[in-house]
């Protein structure tokens, strides 16, 4: 069994808001969602949906939408509830309606062989910048009840997975009330949505923070794709500032030797990070990228040669490099990006 996270769906069965509007990546958006759960989930596998699941406004116009989800590919679906989800009244409530095999946790808990999932909405903290007077009783509420369900959870001596709309970092990345919750109880994993602005993807955490592994699974971060929340984080600087994510394996040829004009920069950090997993993670994910960006913004060379600067640079040695050093080539010579490959795959174990 897999788990997967997923949130921020923002279905609408009766058409009546058009995600369009908040742009191009919502184009399809339905569609795209679909077809990547039935690609990745198995009928064993469990999806966490933590809000903003449909925009429609009572539970029976809900439903069409709740079955969209519980027909699709999962054992269990298991949902907390997002600031639009005004249908949604009651945990209890919601429960009662559900179709199969999806469950709804306000403030309560979920067990499964392994793990217990604690969830509920979360809501803006005072250290938030949008966070005013009248969110106080909502915020206290919350927390109160994230208090009492990881309080369940840790008594049943599994390992927690919580689950949030509201992420437990303020939009400008700072952590929240809600994240020494979780880090008082033992939480080892942390999903939530709610964020879709790139300045608040960029801010927050991705990764283990403080011992616990934190998880953005909103749609259009995803590029509406599940994500496995265990999965390593490896996060690429892509279009109008966005921060994408890739993992080593699926780097190869291709990649590293086409569209080297205007891909370089994205194509780099990725040998880049392929490299530092290789390493064990010599250097966090995120300051690894800005030195990268940093550094590397403007050049104009081969990207083997970058990578190469690259590697003097950061990994602060050459010996384990001078074996390729003499393909690099240089002004006189045109580097043979053949060979470089083949060496390249050689110093990155993994790359196809």
């Amino acid at each position: 069994m897999k788990i997967w996270g997923i949130s921020d769906l923002h279905l609408s069965n009766s058409g009546k808001y058009d995600m369009r509007k908040h742009g191009a990546v919502w184009e399809q958006h339905k569609a795209k969602i679909i077809d990547n759960w039935r690609r990745l989930i198995r009928k064993e596998d469990t999806v966490l949906l933590p809000g903003d699941i449909t925009w429609e406004y009572s539970p029976n116009k809900a439903y069409p939408d709740l079955k969209l989800i519980a027909d699709l590919p999962g054992r269990y679906k298991i949902l907390v509830r997002g600031n639009h989800d005004v249908w949604w009244k009651t945990g209890r409530d919601v429960n009662v309606n559900l179709p199969a095999g999806m469950v709804a946790l306000d403030g309560t808990c979920f067990e499964t062989e392994e793990f217990v999932f604690g969830g509920t909405m979360g809501w803006l903290s005072p250290n938030d910048r949008y966070f005013d007077a009248l969110d106080m009783q909502t915020f206290q509420r919350e927390l109160e009840k994230k208090r009492v369900c990881l309080s369940e959870a840790s008594a049943t001596g599994k390992k927690i997975i919580s689950l949030l709309h509201f992420p437990p970092f303020s939009s400008t990345g700072e952590t929240t009330p809600f994240f020494r919750l979780l880090k008082e109880f033992g939480v080892v994993h942390s999903v939530y949505g709610h964020f879709h602005k790139p300045d608040e993807w960029k801010a927050i955490p991705h990764g283990v923070t403080d011992g616990i592994n934190c998880r953005l699974v909103a749609a259009d971060y995803l590029n509406h794709t599940p994500e496995l929340p265990d999965s390593p984080v490896y996060s690429i600087h892509g279009p109008a500032d966005r921060w994408l994510s890739s993992v080593p394996n699926e780097l190869n040829e291709s990649m590293a030797a086409k569209e080297i004009q205007g891909n370089i920069l994205r194509n780099l950090i990725r040998l880049c990070k392929h490299w530092n997993a290789g390493v064990n993670y010599r250097y966090e994910s995120y300051k690894l990228e800005k030195q990268i960006i940093s550094r590397f913004s403007g050049y104009d060379d081969s990207l083997y040669g970058m990578f190469m600067d690259a590697m003097s640079t950061i990994a602060g040695h050459t010996i384990e490099l001078d074996y390729i050093y003499k393909y690099r080539g240089d002004q006189w010579t045109p580097p043979d990006y053949e060979k470089q490959i083949y060496w390249l795959g050689k110093l990155l174990p993994g790359l196809q």
